[in-house]
């Protein structure tokens, strides 16, 4: 089986680094191609995959090909690239954000075997979060293969297409919120006399286990809360303080953003 991608930029890369460690593919079973040639020559040399000159050359040596551009570049991909795709019969995986089932096969202009995911990009260390929905082309072989691929670098779950939107949210762009709120705790950590380098790494192994303890506790995370909340500590008076500057509603407001903005590029693409 190999495994192609067309676009090889920080999320395709993410999955492909994930994959080479977890050892769901080697190497060999790998081809990439970029149009950014200094980028494609890096993926090649660091994960020591296969280089394809273009579009057409990956996509008769592949099984599998992943759609890892921009959404802006996929109509015109789609269109120039749809007779080779027909003549091999490769099942496509799309992780382009905001580009239904519907619409990628309107791009293709033929039934194909399509699958949407949505990863994150903690892939690269085996820790990502991804969905899948499929199209009823998809053989149940397929969607199995693709559904252990991420289950290899990560959690991986099949998720109604309405959905998919709020778990881009809630999944896709929230790294960015944790890596924002990261910073912050390192921030003050400096503002009370920690160097920035003894605050982040503080931060980052808090988070870490904070987020291990809610996957593998069972516990509600009000329920964990309450644990590390002794009666007039400085705990409960932090967390009083970040919902008295409306935290909560902050997060559900940025996500509410993400889920939107989402749609949009649904809509209008």
């Amino acid at each position: 089986m190999t495994y192609g991608f067309i676009g090889c930029g920080a999320m395709a890369g993410s999955i492909v680094k994930g994959c080479l460690d977890s050892g769901f593919f080697s190497a060999q079973d790998c081809v990439v191609y970029d149009k950014d040639a200094d980028l494609l020559k890096s993926r090649e040399d660091s994960f020591g995959i296969r280089a394809a000159a273009d579009a057409k050359e990956l996509i008769e040596a592949s099984d599998v090909v992943f759609l890892g551009v921009k959404p802006i570049s996929l109509p015109q991909l789609l269109k120039n690239a749809g007779e080779f795709i027909k003549a091999k019969g490769c099942l496509l995986v799309s992780i382009a954000g905001g580009q239904t089932l519907y619409k990628l096969r309107g791009m293709l202009g033929f039934d194909a075997p399509i699958i949407r995911v949505m990863p994150n990009i903690n892939c690269a260390i085996g820790e990502g979060a991804a969905a899948l929905c499929a199209n009823e082309a998809v053989a149940t072989e397929q969607k199995k293969l693709i559904l252990d691929l991420f289950s290899s670098i990560g959690s991986a779950m099949e998720l109604d297409e309405s959905l998919f939107s709020a778990f881009t949210a809630i999944a896709g762009c929230s790294p960015a919120f944790v890596y924002l709120f990261a910073d912050s705790l390192a921030r003050a950590g400096v503002l009370l006399g920690m160097s920035k380098k003894q605050a982040l790494e503080a931060a980052a192994c808090a988070i870490s286990g904070s987020a291990r303890n809610i996957a593998l506790s069972g516990m509600h995370p009000w329920a964990l809360i309450d644990s590390v909340c002794s009666p007039g500590g400085s705990t409960i008076e932090g967390i009083a303080a970040l919902i008295s500057l409306g935290f909560e509603n902050s997060i559900i407001k940025a996500v509410e953003a993400c889920a939107e903005k989402d749609k949009r590029m649904s809509e209008n693409s």
